[in-house]
């Protein structure tokens, strides 16, 4: 519970308190922006990760990769504004991004 409790802050605070309206803004036009916010994003999920003693390299890169992904899709292949149902899509892939980085070989049990 406290794995998923720090992933979700740390998701909290670089999907939100560490985007500035601008970034927001310019991120559905500009591709360089976007990749600093999926840079600035996976640096903080790095930082959870590192506190919880499970980063790995692999993790930051697919961070940065999938963060990226996610937000090109929502940002550049959606209409504006964005329709609440893709919202809801955008942040259920997250929560499976932030599953996927914050599970360990021994966290599954056969």
């Amino acid at each position: 519970m406290r794995i998923l409790f720090v992933l979700l802050a740390a998701h909290a605070i670089g999907d939100y308190v560490l985007q500035p309206a601008a970034i927001f803004q310019w991120k559905r036009t500009v591709l360089p922006i976007l990749l600093l916010h999926a840079a600035i994003w996976s640096a903080v999920i790095a930082l959870a990760l590192v506190y919880l003693q499970r980063f790995g390299w692999w993790k930051l890169i697919i961070s940065f990769v999938l963060h990226g992904l996610i937000d090109y899709w929502k940002s550049y292949l959606n209409p504006v504004p964005i329709a609440m149902h893709i919202v809801v899509i955008d942040q259920m892939l997250h929560m499976l991004q932030l599953i996927l980085v914050g599970i360990e070989d021994d966290d599954i049990k056969m």
